[in-house]
């Protein structure tokens, strides 16, 4: 299930963009409940939240990936690499999986629904 979407953003318009989609939105974002100070969020719209990750690089485009909310990560990753997504990166609550073209999304720890 769609949990969220992630706007990945260069650090040098982070602030701006947080301001930006929180004044769209109607709803003001809020820090992460982690301790990672990349992430901001802004409430569910519906079944929906918005993500807002900060990213390493200074410069360059903002972009979105996809976060799947599952019941059993490891298992759900399974499944979807034998669909022919591969594997990128392991974190504490997420996987980072690139689907067949390359594009990366990722299956968190969030339960459905």
């Amino acid at each position: 299930m769609v949990d969220q979407v992630c706007l990945d953003v260069p650090a040098s318009t982070y602030d701006a963009e947080c301001d930006f989609w929180s004044k769209v939105l109607g709803l003001a974002w809020r820090q992460t409940e982690t301790p990672q100070e990349e992430f901001r969020w802004i409430p569910r719209i519906g079944a929906l939240r918005v993500l807002l990750q900060r990213l390493e690089e200074p410069d360059g485009p903002a972009r979105a990936h996809l976060d799947l909310g599952c019941d059993d990560r490891q298992a759900e990753v399974r499944r979807h690499v034998a669909l022919g997504a591969e594997i990128a990166e392991e974190y504490g609550e997420w996987t980072q999986l690139r689907d067949p073209a390359g594009s990366a999304y990722c299956i968190t720890d969030h339960p459905p629904g």
